[in-house]
This record gives structure tokens, C-alpha cells and sequence, in this order.
């Protein structure tokens, strides 16, 4: 395996962990703002798993990463698919707050560049920290998006922001300041 050793590799590292800092910390600032019945709650037909089975979900996958990272093989097959953190509010934020401490502490070290993956399967394909980093960052804004929809349901409006990707947010702020204003508008109306 090749080490991280490029200005450019550790650039574009730098910008994918902040990107995933960003998205994390917007779960973390949500979960201050719900309460334990908004954040637990199922209905049936209209959604089966609740915002803590979504945050659980997302929060294993980092997992996964973290503690594949170092040996250059990232599970996701293997999640831990912790309970507690689909049902304990005050527990997730605080898994939240510790993944992100990981995450800047694991990628300020020297690190394998190619990864080997596995999710959804037996195969074992070719990847980098790049790549996993883009996967996590796009697979929990896409949770985030069930997230803000199951939380809309139940009368509870999370930030404009909540659930969109980074290139639509910046898409919204070059936009004209009207044209912008209304698609944030448009979100929160969902």
C-alpha cells in the first residue's frame, strides 16, 4: 500500500473532513433542538424507522471507516448497529461529538492511500480515503434528507439547510439572493 504523502491527496482530505465535520455538527445542533419522543418516534405506514434508527445508521457507518482506516480495510457490512443510539438521544450526541473527534484525529496521521471496501456483499473492491470520505459525507446528507422529512411529518421544521448538499447549498448561495431565498423556502415548507 502507498502512504499519503501528496500536497494534493492532503488537500483534498482536508476539504472532504471538513465537509464531513460540517454535515456532523448539523446532526449534532439538531439532536440539541428535539426531544426524546420527535427523536424515537415511528408512524407506521408513513415511516417505519425513526430519526434515531437514521442517525444510528449513519453514525455506524463512520465507524465502520475509523476503525478500518488504519489497517486499509473498510468494512460496512459489519456494522455495529447500535441500539442505543437509535433510542437515547443524549447517547447520540454524544457518539456524534466523539466521531468527529476521531475523524480529525485519524486523519492527521499517516494513512494508507488505497483502501479495500466492502458493503453489500462479499466482494472486496478498490478505494481511498478520498472516495470513503465522499461515500459518508453524501450517504448521511442523503439520511439527513429522511431525517428532515420524517421531522417535517411530525410538525418539526430542522434548518433549510438540514439534508441538502454542500454543492446545492453553494449552488443556493451564488444564486440570485430572491431565487435562493425561495428554494430555502421551498425546503422548509416540505
Amino acid at each position: 500500500m502507498s502512504f499519503r504523502s501528496t500536497t494534493e491527496s492532503a488537500t483534498a482530505h482536508a476539504t472532504l473532513l471538513s465537509a464531513n465535520l460540517q454535515v456532523l455538527q448539523q446532526g449534532l445542533d439538531l439532536l440539541a433542538e428535539l426531544d426524546d419522543e420527535q427523536y424515537t418516534l415511528t408512524a407506521g405506514s408513513l415511516f417505519a424507522y425513526g430519526v434515531g434508527s437514521h442517525m444510528r445508521h449513519c453514525l455506524d457507518s463512520y465507524a465502520c471507516f475509523l476503525q478500518g482506516l488504519s489497517k486499509g480495510r473498510v468494512d460496512y457490512d459489519r456494522r455495529e448497529r447500535d441500539e442505543l443510539t437509535a433510542q437515547d438521544r443524549r447517547y447520540a450526541s454524544t457518539r456524534l461529538a466523539w466521531t468527529m473527534e476521531m475523524l480529525q484525529e485519524s486523519l492527521s496521521q499517516a494513512l494508507p492511500e488505497e483502501l479495500r471496501v466492502r458493503q453489500d456483499g462479499p466482494q472486496w473492491a478498490a478505494s481511498s480515503i478520498a472516495r470513503e470520505l465522499q461515500f459518508l459525507l453524501s450517504h448521511t446528507v442523503h439520511h439527513y434528507a429522511l431525517i428532515a422529512l420524517i421531522l417535517r411529518l411530525q410538525g418539526f421544521n430542522p434548518a433549510a439547510e438540514f439534508g441538502v448538499a454542500p454543492s446545492t447549498l453553494e449552488h443556493w448561495q451564488r444564486a440570485e439572493p430572491a431565487h435562493s431565498q425561495n428554494e430555502m423556502e421551498a425546503v422548509c415548507a416540505r
